[in-house]
């Protein structure tokens, strides 16, 4: 916990409520931090009366507004919706056992000393985790920014700071960053209040998408080194020696003092791929719902952003640019790093059958064989258990995303 990206990602899980103090206190003896009005069921009840303010929103305007105009309206309360899901994901006792897992079992931070390789390949994970942790959040910060402050410079620019009513028909529409359903109407104190709140409701969005983006993708980070490192322990795995003999082909069988250590490196092994499949196992029952609802909403927001897009103004660009960047590059990112574990964890087959077990004898190739059996299923996380989340579901978002804006671009036009 005192490496920096980890520290990062506990730093805004506190901020949501969601980081497990009470599971990790017998190994950090640390309290709970209790930040006002940050706990996930607060959180929770908040973000469903955004989301329904969102949603009374767009039932209110939907005759006024053209579709490009209600696009942003649709995308933020897509973004509610998903943020909804995540902050309420701490009551899943999985989610909260992964977690402690993770930090307490599965880091490499604890395998590091096994071997020199071992050390290799903490170090060079290690370095991925940490740039990767900046640059996703320098990321993050830049679109917050963008997100909230574009809104009112296109304020300032239209006048609507200085125009005593505010409406559709006359363009001094105020514009935020995410529009709130209000009965009546108001002016700049008004403007001012939902400006404020919006910059802490983009704020929670932002690091609700972004922190458990993060710690899946630190999780999988840490499964790709634990498959690299298994990977090269079968591969230098010890082969039978004849008595003062180094040529391991004059070698018909290991001997009974070699074939107690073969035993021993194979339980090992053995332990350390059930170790990594149990647990991948778990996070997909902590996670499973969170990329189900994550690619529902990669699909739906994928075509309006592009509609948005279509504009090629610099209002679009700089709105919807940064945001479109992020959301794509999340998508991409958390599918490929699954499909390379899964692909890893595919070539874990022949490496085992390269294993010398014809110099085994038949208890250990029994073992063997157990193991052989136990790597045919690859380690991959399914969305609900459902649909693999890889390269190839990701394609198929972005191509039916393409479909539905050239669809959806057409109706515009009409």
């Amino acid at each position: 916990m005192d490496l920096s990206y980890m520290k990062r990602i506990k730093f805004y899980f506190t901020m949501l409520g969601a980081w497990p103090y009470k599971e990790l206190y017998g190994t950090y003896k640390e309290k709970p931090r209790k930040i006002p009005l940050r706990n996930y069921k607060t959180l929770f009840v908040l973000w469903i009366g955004v989301l329904l303010s969102g949603v009374l929103y767009l039932k209110s305007h939907i005759r006024k507004l053209s579709f490009f105009e209600l696009g942003h309206s649709y995308i933020t309360v897509f973004m509610n919706f998903i943020a909804v899901q995540r902050v309420s994901t701490p009551i899943m006792k999985s989610y909260r056992r992964t977690v402690v897992d993770f930090v307490l079992k599965l880091h490499l931070f604890h395998h590091k000393h096994k071997s020199e390789y071992a050390m290799k390949v903490y170090q060079q994970v290690h370095r991925i985790s940490s740039l990767f942790s900046i640059f996703l959040y320098i990321l993050m910060y830049v679109g917050i920014i963008l997100f909230q402050l574009m809104p009112l410079y296109n304020n300032i620019q239209s006048g609507a700071f200085k125009a005593t009513s505010h409406s559709i028909e006359n363009g001094t529409r105020y514009e935020h960053s995410v529009y709130h359903y209000t009965p009546y109407e108001y002016h700049n104190f008004g403007y001012s209040v939902i400006f404020i709140i919006n910059w802490i409701l983009v704020f929670d969005c932002s690091i609700s998408f972004c922190t458990y983006d993060s710690l899946m993708t630190l999780i999988v980070f840490n499964i790709w080194g634990h498959l690299k490192i298994l990977k090269y322990n079968l591969e230098h795995f010890p082969r039978p020696r004849t008595l003062g003999d180094t040529n391991s082909t004059n070698s018909i069988m290991y001997t009974d003092e070699e074939l107690k250590n073969v035993q021993a490196l194979l339980k090992e092994n053995i332990a350390h791929h059930i170790m990594v499949t149990q647990f991948m196992s778990q996070a997909s029952k902590a996670f499973g719902p969170i990329m189900c609802f994550y690619y529902l909403f990669d699909q739906v927001s994928g075509c309006i952003l592009l509609l948005e897009l279509s504009a090629m103004d610099m209002d679009a660009i700089v709105s919807y640019g940064i945001l479109t960047a992020i959301l794509l590059q999340q998508l991409v990112q958390i599918s490929a790093i699954f499909e390379i574990i899964g692909s890893k964890s595919e070539t874990l087959k022949n490496t085992i059958y390269n294993l010398p077990w014809e110099y085994m004898d038949v208890e250990n190739r029994k073992i063997v064989l157990i193991f052989l059996n136990n790597s045919q299923k690859p380690i991959t996380l399914k969305a609900l258990g459902m649909i693999y989340v890889g390269v190839q579901t990701m394609a198929t978002i972005m191509k039916t995303s393409v479909s539905y804006f050239i669809m959806l671009r057409t109706f515009a036009e009409k």
